[in-house]
């Protein structure tokens, strides 16, 4: 497996979920994958040692609690909780699926 820092980029429904789920449904018998799938829109799917281990709702156009309020959309903050929760030193790959400004800036 490569090692290092990969970005998979591209426009809106251009295949990056699908792309990152194929990987982790590929390699998760080899490698121990930690992170996040946001597979639906608005869902997000937590992995730990190569399972997915719970979800979630990520955001909803309309409040639900607990949420925090960004642009149009309430996210769940349960969903940011719990990702702080993952121990990056304890797995081979870690999965990010979406980083957009919510993330950025650390809310």
């Amino acid at each position: 497996m490569l090692k290092g820092h990969y970005s998979l980029t591209g426009e809106i429904d251009s295949g990056k979920t699908t792309a990152l789920t194929k990987f982790f449904n590929d390699n998760a018998d080899k490698k121990i994958i930690a992170g996040w799938l946001s597979p639906k829109e608005y869902d997000i799917h937590f992995i730990k040692g190569s399972k997915i281990i719970s979800k979630m709702p990520l955001a909803r156009k309309k409040p639900f609690k607990p949420s925090i309020k960004f642009g149009h959309l309430w996210f769940n903050e349960n969903a940011f909780k719990e990702a702080s929760k993952i121990d990056v030193g304890q797995c081979d790959v870690f999965i990010i699926d979406e980083i957009g400004p919510l993330e950025l800036e650390e809310k």
